[in-house]
């Protein structure tokens, strides 16, 4: 594929972009003489996640992150990683949310797609729970913020990809 700016003439910006397997695997760009390779970029990157919208500052913010679709959003065994905070902002300390969101990041991943979920564990008891007919008792989220139905979202309907140092905000759900 090749893609021009179009404010230079296409001999001054040739940009050239080989995709491999879902993932950009080498960029080249020449300017002048100019020349960056692949070996210049990242290998790793880190995510960071912002929880906004809890309801109540009672319990812990759990954040769960998987690398594939397998397992996700629910099975211990698709995760590759997981974080849990207080949800209570320790200056706070009133019971109620404040309008700062929580946050945590995920370092030295390989650069890829990822997905996370998001619990608002109000009883601590590192599991969602339910009411009746199923329906969550406690908030929830996903990255990119699917719209839920009539149950969980997949894993490509949250999946976000991770270049750098990467950030998501993850708006809470509660029914």
């Amino acid at each position: 594929m090749r893609l021009t700016a179009s404010f230079l003439p296409a001999s001054l910006l040739p940009i050239q972009l080989a995709y491999s397997a879902g993932l950009a695997t080498l960029f080249t760009l020449t300017t002048a003489g100019f020349s960056a390779s692949a070996q210049e970029l990242p290998t790793s990157g880190s995510l960071t996640v912002q929880a906004t919208g809890l309801k109540n500052d009672v319990g812990q913010v759990c954040f769960t992150l998987f690398e594939r679709s397998e397992g996700f959003p629910d099975n211990p065994e698709g995760v590759i990683a997981n974080q849990c905070v207080p949800a209570l902002d320790p200056a706070a300390e009133t019971g109620e949310a404040d309008d700062q969101p929580l946050s945590v990041t995920f370092e030295d991943l390989p650069l890829g797609s990822y997905a996370v979920s998001i619990l608002h564990d109000e009883n601590e008891d590192q599991q969602i729970n339910q009411g009746n007919f199923g329906i969550p008792t406690e908030g929830f989220g996903f990255s990119r913020n699917p719209t839920i139905q009539t149950g969980a979202p997949s894993f490509q309907e949250t999946a976000i990809f991770v270049f750098g140092n990467t950030e998501t905000e993850i708006e809470m759900i509660y029914f």
